[in-house]
């Protein structure tokens, strides 16, 4: 949990009359948000850094001689800002929106966007039904840009949230603007059609309809959808989804900012993946086994005859003949409510989970090292660490918000990335962890264990280990030392193929740190000798 701010953090202002205090550096369009003034605005994102590009937001402030960006501008103390009540503000912002709808086309009925979208909320509130300009408006061609990526650049107002979205949160750069002025648009680099992770990031951070979704095209109104909030169960990672159904087909997912541990980020998985719950080849109905074929019949009959065969079952060879397996992407009120019905109403404690394939690696130890099971690192010490190290993670692929994490530490808060990991750095458009590294230590996914005994010797040849610790558990400071002083470094360098140097300037980081968190992943915990390494993990 972030500390507290004191007095001297806090800044109190007015806006529209209304008085507000809120922590120092916070921006005029938040500290208006918090009062209920809403500003317009289309390039400002709370995700990403200010770029006043859109000249929606502007503002009266005192004693400033003109309208400011209320996106990038900070609170100060005593300031006075009017939005809705000033005459000056409310003119700018429907000149902006002149010249924003002289180029964009009038087709709100056929656009997936209408209904939700911010220009045409904005225009409603702010312009008349005629515009001064009699000027013919420029058209782009239409042109293919992905399988499930649609553009339509004759709706861009070039606010570049996509842009920044690819390049500051997700650390791809697959997007950029291309042109000048109102000739601007947005390609991928080449002429080629988009290739990157398929996130679906630029689609939710899209205000119009420029960038849509072609798996939902032409489907929808927004007001004929019921939402129902959901967790994704593709990664532990747990992020909250919504889904947008129309009668019985689901058209589309999405997540709102602000919602949920992912806060609204998803990864291509969550956002495009939904069609396999539609999939032809997916079952609808239980099935029954009938001499050589199954029979699809009602739950009523199958819970019953499920049922029946239990209890016959635990009647003729005792409750221990019954073993229960559930899948590890069921949520985990879903695993405690199974483990529940077998071991309070079968009566057997034989129970598995592909949850369990590698995890106990890492459960036993912590059980043993730090007396509870439990993964004591949230998501806010993730963002909050100055230090991070990844192991055996490939964490862009196999916890991808787990990941967006880690950037943000590492992009936003310059935090230090120390990886041990089998991959390579490169530069594309697939994201790689291993880009923002400061130190990676390269291996082969036989050598994590050479490499963490690596990375652990070099840390205690550094003058930075916790003398309190020293004093109170001698044994086991000089139990690690000698165990590791009788590893050459020559046979470290035989099995990973990394000199000590390498393993000393990243410990030499590591220890520097004063709020770290390790990071271990399935390239760990699912080897033969996941447990070992997670122990020597945990000595760090």
């Amino acid at each position: 949990m972030a500390p507290q701010a004191t007095t001297t953090d806090m800044v109190t202002l007015t806006i529209d009359g209304r008085s507000t205090t809120v922590p120092k550096g916070t921006l005029v369009i938040e500290a208006a948000r918090q009062v209920g003034v809403m500003v317009p605005h289309f390039c400002y994102h709370p995700k990403l850094s200010p770029d006043a590009n859109c000249r929606m937001c502007l503002v009266e402030i005192e004693k400033m001689p003109r309208l400011q960006t209320s996106c990038s501008t900070p609170v100060a103390e005593g300031m006075v800002v009017k939005s809705d009540s000033s005459a000056q503000a409310k003119d700018a912002r429907k000149s902006v929106l002149d010249f924003i709808l002289a180029n964009h086309p009038l087709d709100c009925p056929v656009c997936d966007q209408g209904g939700r979208c911010d220009l045409q909320d904005f225009s409603h509130e702010y312009t008349a039904t005629t515009s001064r300009f009699k000027e013919l408006k420029r058209v782009f061609p239409k042109e293919y840009f992905s399988p499930l990526i649609e553009t339509q650049m004759n709706r861009c107002v070039q606010c570049l949230r996509c842009v920044r979205y690819c390049d500051q949160v997700m650390d791809v750069k697959a997007l950029a603007p291309v042109g000048r002025g109102t000739l601007t648009e947005i390609k991928a680099f080449g002429a080629h059609e988009l290739d990157c992770e398929f996130c679906g990031g630029c689609i939710q951070i899209c205000p119009v309809g420029a960038i849509t979704s072609r798996l939902s095209m032409y489907e929808f109104r927004p007001w004929m959808l019921k939402r129902t909030d959901s967790v994704c169960g593709y990664c532990g990672d747990g992020c909250q989804i919504t889904f947008q159904t129309k009668g019985n087909a689901l058209i589309e997912i999405n997540s709102t900012q602000g919602s949920g541990r992912n806060n609204g980020d998803l990864c291509a998985r969550g956002y495009f993946g939904y069609h396999v719950s539609e999939h032809p080849d997916r079952l609808t109905s239980p099935l029954i086994r009938e001499e050589q074929a199954f029979k699809a019949v009602q739950w009523e009959e199958a819970l019953e005859l499920v049922g029946q065969r239990l209890l016959d079952i635990k009647a003729k060879h005792g409750a221990d003949a019954i073993g229960g397996l559930i899948s590890g992407r069921c949520t985990n009120e879903d695993i405690y409510v199974f483990q529940k019905f077998m071991r309070g109403v079968v009566g057997t404690n034989r129970i598995d989970s592909s949850v369990r394939y590698g995890h106990l690696n890492g459960v036993h130890a912590m059980q043993r090292v730090q007396g509870t099971h439990r993964w004591a690192v949230s998501f806010d010490d993730i963002e909050a660490a100055d230090t991070l190290l990844l192991v055996g993670t490939n964490i862009t692929e196999t916890n991808p918000i787990t990941g967006l994490k880690v950037k943000e530490a590492v992009k936003r808060r310059d935090a230090k990335l120390i990886t041990i990991e089998a991959l390579e750095p490169a530069i594309g458009s697939i994201s790689n962890i291993l880009n923002l590294a400061q130190h990676q230590l390269g291996v082969k996914p036989t050598g994590y264990a050479t490499a963490i005994l690596g990375f652990l010797k070099a840390v205690m040849d550094q003058p930075i280990l916790d003398v309190e610790l020293q004093a109170r558990a001698p044994g086991y400071f000089n139990d690690i030392s000698a165990r590791l002083q009788a590893i050459s470094w020559d046979a470290i360098h035989a099995q990973t193929g990394l000199a000590s140097d390498t393993f000393t300037q990243a410990a030499q980081v590591f220890g520097q740190g004063k709020k770290v968190v390790i990071l271990v992943g399935p390239g760990v915990l699912r080897s033969s000798g996941g447990f070992g390494m997670v122990m020597n993990l945990l000595d760090l």
